[in-house]
């Protein structure tokens, strides 16, 4: 039996084995961003880094992946949030807060207008078959601020629903790719930069 609002409010979820990263790591000093890679880096625990860099390679660029929900805002979830050195401040939908963090230090999902300074971010959850083959069974989340990204991801998880109504059992390849985007330049202009974007695309086995 549940606990009463314990563990009857527990969602069905295996544990996170890790986060695919698109940049290095932060350097030492300072609040800089790590260097943008051209390959998905790692982030876990030693034994489980190790099982992936074993499976993998340290700079894969392609992987083979499937995805644990069937409905796209299960597997994908996009959201505009404020962190501190304390943690999340707030998470927003760009109007509304969701949750944040109030004077006392707790938390809050009691909706309110967003306070403003948040960025976009957003989570895809993955399942990599080569890890579950190495004995590490969970989920592996993906996660980006880039916006071009987003857009992408989700036109694909829309369309693939639309042809099978459920995203369990097929194969998705998830690669950085090389492309021309437009990124904002000085003085409010927009200019076109070749940058290394994520992509997700159904296995062509699956497609055909």
């Amino acid at each position: 039996m549940p606990i009463k609002g314990l563990t009857d409010t527990v969602a069905p979820r295996f544990p996170r084995l890790g986060k695919l990263r698109k940049g290095a790591e932060k350097p030492e000093q300072g609040n800089k961003p790590g260097a943008d890679l051209d390959y998905f880096r790692f982030d876990g625990e030693p034994d489980v880094t190790a099982a992936f860099i074993s499976a993998y390679g340290r700079e894969p660029r392609a992987l083979a992946v499937y995805l644990p929900f069937a409905a796209p805002d299960e597997c994908f979830q996009a959201w505009k949030e404020q962190w501190s050195a304390g943690g999340l401040v707030h998470r927003c939908d760009g109007q509304t807060m969701t949750i944040w963090r109030t004077p006392a230090g707790t938390y809050s999902r009691e909706p309110k207008p967003c306070a403003g300074g948040c960025d976009e971010v957003a989570r895809l959850e993955v399942v990599l078959p080569e890890m579950i083959r190495a004995g590490h069974v969970g989920y592996v989340t993906l996660e980006t601020h880039g916006l071009n990204d987003m857009l992408g991801i989700q036109a694909t998880l829309l369309a693939a629903y639309v042809a099978r109504k459920d995203l369990r059992g097929i194969e998705f390849v998830l690669r950085r790719v090389e492309r021309e985007i437009s990124t904002p330049g000085q003085n409010g202009q927009r200019v076109r930069r070749t940058k290394w974007i994520v992509e997700l695309a159904p296995a062509p086995r699956w497609a055909q």
